[in-house]
């Protein structure tokens, strides 16, 4: 098949879901299918050695067809401005695939949000009498009403607009747990035949040779402490501020320090309160590379994965995946509803708490932290699940079995 994937963010920009982008096109690409990325150029956080000038428009990636279009800036802006970039994202992209001449395709896949997206994906369904993929990360603007970020009646009720509308052309809606399903039946009255569940997959094999090698530790002088990851964007949905507050209790403990990896609007804030508070047990470092990204949480013991207590919707954190992967323990700090604290429990992976209960917080990573053979077995347990339940090559063929439904 001929398949283009249409996303906001792909490599070599780093991002968790950009990586679960890239993972999707090399192993389409590994099972023979013609696969084309549509998406924009990076903006920031460049991998290691990547140089802007080294990115054309049109690239052969690892097989790949890469298209990407230069845009407005989607990150580190407000949220007016991203808005207004996310309007435009379809039309610049449309732009550069005429350009190509090659707009036929035998399935289109569309990452979610940026919503408007979805738009261009209809545009090239119905040109090419294509099934359309939604795969919905985030379910917006519900998760922009909750944390505040949308407030104003005439943006809902257009944002709700453009959502009842990607929904209504798309052929199947992928979500990645089972409350995020009930939640588009239920809440936003999908047919539910429409709507099928897809846990994120994860490679599990970067992860398989490596083991500890300190690189990490000595670049950010954490000697023999007791390490504990945050790995990701650091924006409103990850309600930090808890993990900020969690330090303050450990702050005369030195065996322990919390290392913050990553970038996001929410970082300046967070760094001045650790400044404010005067707290030594709180390190932070930029987005590491996807061949790096291995060795930083083999260097880490327990990995962080929070998000605030305002997000309503069900969304499942994606380091969660990757630090199972990875065998590495979780301390989960997330919002009630979130599916993340199932898909922890069922691959008996670490421990979650409800973000909020910060009591329950710290007695979870006081329990982690104080049993090195506890911590080995979430990891090994989350590992396994990793290999067997959320392997790459089959969770894709799931879903191409139901792409080839849709087609016949």
């Amino acid at each position: 098949m001929k398949i283009l994937i249409i996303t906001n963010s792909y490599p070599p920009e780093i991002r968790s879901t950009s990586h679960l982008m890239y993972e999707l096109a090399q192993n389409l690409t590994e099972k023979e299918h013609l696969v084309t990325v549509l998406t924009s150029f990076p903006g920031y956080n460049l991998a290691d050695g990547v140089a802007p000038e080294d990115i054309q428009e049109i690239m052969d990636e690892n097989g790949v067809t890469v298209l990407r279009a230069r845009t407005m800036p989607l990150k580190k802006v407000g949220y007016l401005k991203r808005g207004l970039a996310e309007l435009m994202l379809p039309w610049n992209l449309y732009k550069l695939l005429k350009q190509t001449g090659n707009t036929i395709f035998d399935a289109v896949w569309v990452f979610s949000p940026p919503l408007p997206l979805a738009l261009l994906g209809a545009w090239i369904k119905r040109k090419s009498e294509a099934p359309l993929l939604l795969n919905a990360q985030d379910i917006f603007p519900q998760n922009g009403i909750d944390l505040g970020i949308i407030s104003n009646p005439a943006v809902i009720a257009w944002y709700e607009f453009m959502e009842r509308l990607a929904y209504r052309v798309s052929d199947l809606i992928l979500v990645h747990s089972e409350k995020n399903r009930d939640f588009l039946v239920k809440e936003k009255c999908q047919n539910g035949s429409k709507v099928m569940v897809q846990y994120n997959w994860v490679d599990a094999q970067p992860f398989v040779n490596v083991g500890r090698t300190g690189k990490f530790r000595s670049k950010f002088g954490l000697n023999n402490q007791t390490v504990v990851l945050f790995a990701g964007v650091m924006g409103p949905s990850q309600g930090l501020d808890a993990v900020i507050r969690m330090a303050e209790v450990f702050r005369e403990d030195p065996s322990l320090v919390f290392l913050l990896v990553g970038d996001g609007t929410q970082r300046a804030g967070l760094e001045a309160e650790v400044k404010r508070k005067q707290l030594k047990n709180v390190t932070f470092g930029p987005f590491v590379s996807r061949d790096d990204y291995p060795y930083l949480v083999k260097d880490s013991d327990i990995g962080l994965t929070s998000l605030s207590a305002e997000v309503k919707t069900p969304v499942v954190p994606g380091k969660i995946q990757g630090y199972m992967a990875a065998g590495l323990p979780i301390l989960g700090i997330l919002n009630k509803e979130s599916d993340g604290h199932q898909l922890i429990r069922m691959a008996g992976a670490g421990i979650s708490v409800t973000a909020g209960d910060d009591e329950s917080a710290v007695n979870a990573l006081s329990k982690l932290k104080s049993d090195p053979n506890l911590r080995q077995t979430m990891g090994e347990s989350g590992h396994r699940y990793a290999l067997t339940e959320l392997d790459r090559s089959r969770c894709v063929d799931n879903i191409l079995s139901v792409i080839d439904s849709c087609r016949n």
